[in-house]
């Protein structure tokens, strides 16, 4: 029964490790796949020193959200709340 419970308990760490890591992956802007690679013994070490020194792709140029288009976002939330102008 002990054998039972450990396996059991095993498979559960594995699942939740492996969704967190899919998780982590994707709001990186990496596929969420990548993150089933992290448990590959031999992958996953080379895998967390690519992504940690690799320019990940959620902060390419490409990628970043234009300031003024924020600005004017913002603007126009302002104009449809109901809030006080000193609320900023």
């Amino acid at each position: 029964m002990g054998e039972f419970i450990s396996l059991l308990v095993a498979i559960i760490l594995v699942v939740a490790f492996a969704i967190a890591w899919m998780r982590i992956f994707s709001k990186a802007g990496y596929p969420a796949w990548c993150g089933l690679l992290m448990l590959v013994p031999p992958i996953n070490v080379i895998l967390i020193l690519y992504f940690g020194f690799a320019e990940w792709p959620i902060h390419r140029k490409d990628t970043i959200i234009d300031p003024d288009k924020e600005d004017k976002e913002k603007k126009e939330f302002k104009k449809k709340s109901n809030f006080p102008s000193d609320f900023s």
